[in-house]
């Protein structure tokens, strides 16, 4: 049996395919060749519009900003700016993408463990609505930029919290880094003007309990900090990281389990996952214990979701071009892990037959790469139909990092298709052998 297909706003149509934004996907797949991601654009607007209206419905002030390093795609990233959602960029590269799709500064937030000072100037001229700082250095450098050429910068501190991820991101509030770099900043407040907190936490969460505890520990360290600190404090930017209901993360014991064992991995219960109601309640309800701490009864809460936006939205279709009857048949797909699937690696994905929904899922088979490695192994045990070499199998989910993680090992990077009520559209085309190789130059 199939996973609930509306997760995916997908259907079954008349010809027994996987269907998308009014589009037979078998259809698009055999017209522009496997691989290759297609996306849809009414499912990109909804997620857009509900993540606004239902974390509005939550926090009384609220602004979200896409996470660019989940999918850096600008026909997708175009989209999205479309429905009002701005930039959170963590990289120079993603910094000029988001300038040259005409995102304004106010509407950029610039994270990152290390900025270098051109990105940082760039930043600043630009008028980013936020900069959060993640270091000492980083906080030197802003400041060496600003007297350099004369500017003020709007500027967050990035806060390492107990729970989430490690220790490596923001400054640490169990010893004296995060009060030494509020001192920097205030020694530097002619030209660093800060503006608020800034905490992420990780990926794929969907435990409500890490919100609540990290950012009462974010809080209360606020809470601690001298009063001309706090005066000024706008904004608290609460990350990403959001979950979504069908993705999961499998350890590597899970993964050494179902190859001896033979089973498929145990798909995600959707209904365990929160929405974005549930991640606005958990941070407003947080923030309520806090309320003295911002100007206005409150601070502006910045969200910065990738994945619950882009997920579901992007599917990845390959083409089966061997099967090889083994105790388990092997299907050999014209893309695996070492190219264009590396989040499979580490999560749960659906795989469905695109091109066989009508027929029951009762054959395992171990899908692989086309590439010379066993570690080009997609999946050890998926539970499919009997495929057929030109079958068309779909990776669900595949909006958030499949095309950030790609590569072009052994293989060019496949297109990337518009679906939009039954028409399609190039959002980026198939690379060619030349697009390889043309950075290389010969001795």
């Amino acid at each position: 049996m199939h996973a609930n297909l509306s997760l995916w706003d997908c259907v079954v149509n008349s010809k027994g395919h996987l269907e998308m934004d009014g589009c037979d996907l078998v259809s698009v797949a055999r017209e522009h060749g496997t691989p290759i991601h297609v996306v849809s654009k009414r499912s990109l607007s909804a997620n857009c519009d509900e993540a606004q209206r239902s974390l509005s419905r939550s926090l009384r002030e609220v602004e979200v900003f896409y996470s660019y390093k989940t999918n850096c795609v600008p026909g997708v990233l175009e989209i999205i700016h479309g429905h009002g959602i701005g930039a959170e960029v963590i990289s120079p590269y993603e910094l000029w993408v988001a300038l040259k799709l005409g995102v304004p500064g106010e509407k950029i937030i610039y994270n990152g463990p290390h900025k270098t000072k051109d990105s940082l100037t760039t930043a600043i001229r630009n008028d980013a609505k936020l900069i959060n700082l993640d270091s000492l250095t980083d906080i030197r450098n802003a400041a060496d930029v600003c007297r350099a050429h004369g500017l003020t910068a709007n500027v967050g501190v990035r806060l390492c919290p107990s729970y989430g991820w490690s220790a490596q991101f923001g400054l640490s509030m169990r010893n004296e880094e995060a009060n030494s770099g509020l001192r920097l900043i205030k020694e530097n407040g002619e030209c660093l003007r800060l503006k608020g907190f800034h905490v992420h936490l990780g990926s794929q969460i969907t435990d409500m309990s890490l919100f609540r505890k990290a950012l009462a520990e974010v809080l209360a360290f606020v809470q601690e900090t001298p009063e001309g600190t706090r005066k000024d404090l706008q904004y608290l930017d609460v990350g990403g990281g959001f979950g979504v209901p069908m993705v999961r993360e499998i350890g590597g014991i899970e993964r050494r389990l179902s190859a001896i064992g033979r089973r498929p991995f145990r798909a995600p219960d959707p209904d365990q996952c929160p929405g974005f109601d549930e991640f606005g309640t958990a941070i407003a309800e947080t923030l309520e214990q806090y309320t003295d701490l911002f100007k206005g009864g409150g601070p502006t809460v910045i969200v910065e979701p990738g994945r619950a936006i882009t997920s579901n939205t992007q599917v990845l279709l390959l083409g089966v071009r061997v099967v090889k009857q083994r105790k388990i048949p092997i299907a050999i797909l014209d893309g695996g892990k070492m190219n264009i699937t590396f989040p499979t690696s580490f999560e749960y994905h659906q795989i469905l037959a695109a091109s066989r929904m009508r027929e029951s899922a009762d054959n395992s088979y171990k899908l692989v790469g086309r590439t010379c490695t066993p570690s080009d192994l997609l999946y050890e045990n998926a539970r499919l139909p009997t495929v057929e070499e030109g079958d068309i199998i779909a990776v669900m989910d595949a909006g958030a990092y499949f095309t950030s993680f790609s590569n072009d090992f052994a293989f060019p990077r496949p297109p990337i298709i518009l679906l939009d009520n039954g028409a399609t559209s190039v959002l980026r085309r198939r690379e060619t052998f030349e697009d390889v190789a043309a950075r290389d130059s010969l001795v």
